[in-house]
């Protein structure tokens, strides 16, 4: 049957030439070619090793490649489930969750059409600190003078 299945698979778009694929991909060809090399009971545990290494390893180039991932990826530097994640109450990993989903220089300048330089993407609430508009500078800054203001019936200077 075997042997069938690797006549058949030849050239062919079905799961056994997916299979194939995915094996060479990962460095594996010679269980293709001989698959009684393998050790049954421990080949699954280090493909699934492979294939993790290898989704970290992109994972992590992605990151560094990515300009639109900077606050994040000071954050985020090991691809893990963060447990604070799971202790966070559910109105709040929403909100964690939309983050980049704002009206901030940061956002608007990469999407607009002359694409803004990042550097130039400055906060329009507090000009005279000069600073990015990113996410670090929003929690930071920005939210503590929204929270002073509106504690003390100041009206804000941003829009709600």
């Amino acid at each position: 049957m075997y042997d069938c299945l690797l006549e058949t698979s030849i050239n062919k778009n079905n799961w056994v030439y997916n299979v194939k694929t995915l094996l060479d991909t990962h460095g594996f060809s010679h269980v293709w070619i001989n698959p009684n090399s393998i050790n049954l009971k421990t080949f699954h545990l280090i493909f699934k090793q492979r294939l993790q290494d290898t989704f970290k390893q992109e994972w992590h180039q992605k990151l560094i490649a990515s300009e639109s991932v900077c606050t994040y990826r000071s954050f985020k530097t090991i691809m893990e489930f963060e447990v604070y994640i799971d202790l966070l109450p559910k109105k709040f990993r929403f909100a964690f969750a939309k983050l980049s989903s704002h009206k901030q220089s940061i956002e608007n300048g990469r999407y607009s059409r002359n694409g803004i330089d990042r550097v130039q993407r400055k906060c329009l609430y507090c000009n005279y600190l000069n600073d990015l508009d990113d996410e670090y500078h929003f929690v930071l800054y920005i939210y503590y003078i929204y929270l002073y203001l509106s504690t003390n019936n100041v009206k804000p200077l941003m829009g709600t």
